[in-house]
């Protein structure tokens, strides 16, 4: 109840700013990991699994189904 109450003008500045922060760096992590063994692996081994491929994987071009994509960008 007390976030749902809450507008972003009650955050101070310099935490958003933190939050962006981090955000980008978690986002820069996973596009230099997309090549990673690991993350190839992954990719190859959930390709043509499940359901229509309909959810991106960051840094790459292959789709995979939510659930396995959520999977594969993980992987870091």
């Amino acid at each position: 109840a007390f976030v749902a109450t809450r507008s972003a003008a009650d955050i101070p500045e310099h935490i958003r700013h933190g939050g962006r922060r981090a955000l980008l760096n978690g986002f820069g992590l996973a596009l230099n990991a997309a090549a990673d063994p690991a993350v190839e692996t992954a990719a190859r081994a959930m390709a043509g699994c499940g359901p229509a491929p309909q959810a991106s994987l960051i840094g790459r071009a292959e789709r995979l189904d939510p659930p396995r994509a959520r999977l594969v960008n993980a992987i870091r």
